[in-house]
């Protein structure tokens, strides 16, 4: 996993390269890209290669939903810091997380179990927001 972030003016910065499996392999199985299932096969076939998909018409983007709640939130709660010279606003965060593009998919998002996306989205609100703190 390869992780950038892309600051005001466009740019992207280089923030992490991780060797294991994480949340960006929703992404990458959008995309074609079924590292899971080529892993078990070679594991049982070693000969066997894996099969590259053509690439996309369009960039592919894969949201968080829980993540995007997150961030209205943060926004709604205001910067704790002076460091912070510009803040966004909460109706065009509200509008940019609200706005489904036809490019866009959802982490953990399955049409035929709705659930496990639900459950993902409460459980990172409740992880980071409302369970009680040790």
């Amino acid at each position: 996993m390869v992780e950038l972030l892309r600051d005001d003016h466009g740019t992207e910065w280089f923030m992490e390269l991780n060797g294991r499996t994480w949340g960006s392999m929703a992404l990458s199985r959008r995309q074609g890209f079924e590292y899971p299932a080529w892993v078990v096969r070679q594991a049982l076939h070693t000969d066997l290669a894996a099969a590259f998909p053509e690439e996309a018409a369009q960039p592919v983007v894969c949201r968080n939903a829980g993540r995007e709640l997150m961030h209205l939130l943060f926004v709604l709660r205001g910067p704790r810091s002076r460091a912070f010279t510009e803040w966004p606003r909460f109706w065009g965060a509200l509008i940019e997380v609200l706005r489904v593009r036809s490019n866009d998919s959802f982490y953990n998002w399955r049409r035929d179990d709705k659930r496990v996306f639900l459950s993902d989205c409460w459980r990172t609100v409740w992880d980071q927001v409302l369970k009680p703190k040790d």
